[in-house]
């Protein structure tokens, strides 16, 4: 899953908040649980949250699953290609 979210915060530009909110987000954690773990407020985790779906283009955490399979996907080709060598 990191190799993944590594590729979408490339692809994006997102900032490292913002992809340490999107591999919690990508491990199944709900914005109470990120808050929790990582000890901000909730309006802070709501705010990288919605910067995230901004710079990806979403509005819906929902609409954020098809970008990660894809980038998945690219991931596996990555690795695939590497092990040809």
């Amino acid at each position: 899953m990191r190799q993944t979210v590594r590729e979408v915060t490339r692809r994006y530009k997102l900032s490292p908040k913002q992809e340490r909110w999107l591999t919690h987000w990508a491990l199944g954690e709900a914005n109470a649980g990120i808050q929790r773990r990582t000890k901000t407020s909730q309006s802070t985790v709501a705010k990288h949250g919605k910067a995230v779906y901004r710079k990806i283009g979403v509005h819906r955490g929902t609409q954020l699953v098809p970008v990660l399979l894809l980038a998945h996907e690219r991931a596996l080709d990555r690795l695939r290609s590497l092990a040809a060598i």
